[in-house]
């Protein structure tokens, strides 16, 4: 299934092995995706600086691979609720009172489903992996690919039906909060088994670095 056009970044194509400040080599064909940086902020007297790039909080020559957020069909529940209250105003209610009534119930809850859905993103990038909560406000969940020790995809019978799953990133410290779209849990995400598989390939990546 593609990917929802503001899910995935601009992915771009290496024509050839290239290293980066942080010792990463990368070959040919290998597809990265970045944002523009938006600022810098110095940390630990200058020895340490943090980008913001597409208020993705970056360190110095980190990239970004990936940024999704959950799937519409996540959100089934709620829409089919908005669907339904639609449909029982404009019966229960004669006329243009019970249309108007759907029309602007159904209005709230959607527009709440995309409240939900835009405070929460999905970010892998070549050294970590983050959940990113909140609109106005940032928090962040996050992971270092060399502290993942398990990875889990799956999907329930419903989630088959409405075409997404779940990937779940099992850590060494602080393993608390798991479950369905609680901890480091990517849930209600299109093309789920991509994704892990992106997180497979960056974890394959540090291992061999560090083996060397």
């Amino acid at each position: 299934m593609a990917p929802d056009d503001d899910s995935w970044g601009r992915q771009n194509s290496q024509g050839q092995n290239q290293q980066y400040d942080d010792g990463d080599s990368r070959g040919p064909g290998q597809q990265r995706q970045q944002f523009e940086p938006q600022g810098r902020k110095q940390q630990n007297g200058g020895q340490q600086r943090q980008t913001q790039r597409g208020s993705v909080p970056l360190l110095d020559g980190e990239e970004v691979i990936l940024d999704a957020r959950p799937a519409w069909s996540a959100y089934f529940k709620l829409l089919l609720l908005a669907g339904l209250f639609f449909v029982g105003s404009a019966i229960a209610l004669d006329g243009s009172a019970g249309l108007g009534l759907g029309v602007v119930g159904a209005g709230i809850i959607v527009g709440y489903v995309y409240y939900l859905r835009k405070r929460r993103r999905y970010v892998v990038t070549d050294r970590r992996i983050m959940i990113l909560t909140g609109i106005s406000s940032k928090a962040t969940n996050e992971a270092w690919m060399v502290d993942i020790i398990g990875l889990q995809t799956g999907s329930t019978f419903l989630e088959r039906l409405l075409g997404h799953g779940h990937v779940k990133a099992t850590r060494q410290i602080g393993n608390t909060g798991y479950g369905f779209f609680g901890g480091l849990t990517f849930g209600g995400i299109n093309n789920y088994e991509e994704v892990a598989q992106i997180i497979r390939k960056q974890q394959n990546q540090h291992k061999t670095r560090a083996s060397r």
